[in-house]
């Protein structure tokens, strides 16, 4: 891992692209940045102005983060449907289980139609592709609706008509969301979707 003595502010609605080689920390950055990894506390980490402790709790701030990678999804239930997976990410700054709303019901019917995913709602993880399980933790990470969203490889493995159906999807969610900050990582030029106009290069 390549990052150490390293200084890095990221303001409000910025799009950062992450790059570097294979082993240089990217993905250990991003497990830092949500508290994932033990080492995230001996480091002076500070997400949305503050600092887990007494008083603000790890959990109030990791509520407003939505993370999607392929570890996230290695450890994904294969046992809930479509419908079960995309409400599982909707938790309150206690870290309690929230109802879905009309409203975000709504919303999710939309984003699965824009991926091709309306009609599968009642099937389970464990039937669809990889691609497809990556599509529908894309659609939990957005209902959730965060201010940090944090994408790891998210066009690894995909088909090129779900590739090209997800990017397109990214980048109208960026189009609406200006306030929406994103850290997004990828070896590939084909798999940046447009609107990023901050790098930072680790290794």
């Amino acid at each position: 891992m390549c990052i150490r003595d390293s200084t890095w502010s990221v303001h409000a609605g910025e799009r950062w692209l992450i790059v570097g080689p294979n082993g240089c920390g990217k993905t250990t950055l991003l497990s830092l940045i949500v508290g994932d990894n033990p080492i995230a506390y001996a480091c002076d980490i500070e997400r949305f102005g503050k600092r887990p402790g007494p008083g603000v709790p790890l959990w109030s701030l990791r509520s407003r983060m939505a993370v999607v990678s392929p570890e996230g999804q290695a450890f994904a239930d294969v046992t809930q449907t479509v419908e079960q997976a995309v409400y599982s990410g909707l938790f309150d700054k206690e870290g309690q289980r929230r109802r879905p709303t009309p409203a975000l019901r709504k919303e999710a019917a939309h984003l699965l139609a824009d991926l091709g995913l309306h009609e599968r709602l009642r099937d389970t993880l464990g039937t669809l592709s990889a691609g497809l399980v990556r599509l529908v933790l894309v659609v939990r990470a957005l209902l959730a609706h965060p201010d940090l969203l944090l994408l790891d490889e998210l066009c690894m493995n995909l088909e090129e008509a779900e590739r090209k159906r997800l990017l397109r999807l990214l980048e109208r969610l960026l189009d609406a969301t200006p306030h929406l900050t994103v850290l997004y990582i990828a070896h590939r030029a084909d798999h940046i979707p447009a609107g990023f106009d901050r790098v930072l290069r680790l290794g």
